[in-house]
């Protein structure tokens, strides 16, 4: 007769270094005249690996307009960020795992214009922001209408607005003047 023997044996599964991918930014849009340090975004990144740590690098683009701090996009010292120049920047962004496995994004950083008008002028202003969209593709449009005395008030505690249009005079005055 056959002898016949049994064994256990425990096979181990290494876990290998795998790369980060889905690298996300959580706002790719900023002001024009933005000031140097001025916080666009934070990224964000899906990693295989649980407590992973990253480091995150410009590595192609308009990297001499932006730089990274930590996990945040900002702006660069010294960057001019002149919308009527340019109303969107490329950038290409490289996210390294502790274990020294890569993967890079490529992102759109655009320029918004930001509107104070009264609001006697909404319907207006919505209508040009469709045709100034077709026009400026990426360009975001932010509003804020209330009444002029508001807007003007709003803008002379230092509330940034690229254009104020107003529907009384004496408050266009007051903003101009401040």
């Amino acid at each position: 007769a056959g002898l016949a023997s049994v064994q256990t044996f425990t096979i181990s599964v290494l876990d290998e270094d795998e790369a980060p991918s889905g690298l996300t930014l959580s706002s790719a849009s900023v002001r024009e005249n933005s000031a140097a340090g001025t916080k666009i975004g934070t990224f964000d990144v899906t990693q295989p690996d649980a407590g992973d740590s990253h480091s995150y690098e410009l590595v192609g683009g308009a990297s001499d307009l932006f730089e990274i701090i930590g996990n945040e996009l900002h702006v660069a010292a010294g960057a001019e960020l002149d919308f009527e120049t340019a109303q969107q920047h490329q950038l290409t962004v490289r996210v390294t795992d502790a274990g020294g496995a890569s993967h890079s994004e490529d992102f759109t950083i655009s320029g918004n214009l930001t509107v104070f008008a009264a609001d006697s002028l909404t319907d207006a202003f919505r209508s040009l922001s469709k045709e100034f969209s077709t026009n400026h593709p990426g360009a975001e449009i932010v509003f804020n209408f209330a009444g002029s005395q508001q807007l003007a008030y709003q803008i002379g505690e230092g509330a940034p607005a690229d254009i104020f249009a107003s529907a009384n005079e004496t408050q266009m005055a007051a903003a101009v003047a401040s």
